[in-house]
């Protein structure tokens, strides 16, 4: 029996499933791209199951307009920071700010150095400007 080299599938929900999106890893199949297309809202949560599920995905699709609804409660918890260690390619552009800042802030994800980032450069300079204003109030606050 022949093993599987690559495997590219994508993760759909158009379901409530009661908040609960069980992920399960398959040590045989090396997954190396997962497109996330959702309508329902992702948390830090869902992110560091994927991260835990598939720590060999080199290539990252999101779409999800919808905010997060946690975003707020996620700024002022010790939440655990995900790692990505093997992303390659991370394509944001069809995605709410929201995601964006969850992958750029590094309190929350770690990406590597060489990661090829897809994103609208309206939206890329609005997060940014966001976190040079949190930068400043943790500087003041300090």
């Amino acid at each position: 029996m022949s093993l599987l080299n690559k495997f590219h599938f994508n993760i759909r929900s158009t379901i409530a499933l009661y908040n609960q999106i069980n992920l399960q890893s398959n040590e045989d199949i090396q997954l190396d791209n997962i497109n996330l297309i959702f309508i329902h809202i992702f948390e830090h949560e869902f992110f560091l199951r994927i991260a835990q599920s598939f720590p060999l995905v080199k290539a990252l699709t999101l779409v999800n307009m919808k905010p997060q609804n946690g975003k707020q409660t996620d700024d002022n918890q010790n939440l655990p920071i995900i790692e990505y260690a093997h992303l390659t390619t991370l394509d944001l552009t069809k995605s709410h700010l929201d995601y964006i800042e969850q992958f750029l802030l590094d309190t929350k994800t770690t990406l590597p150095s060489n990661v090829h980032l897809s994103v609208v450069y309206q939206a890329l300079r609005k997060v940014t400007q966001n976190l040079k204003v949190m930068l400043h109030e943790s500087i003041v606050q300090n």
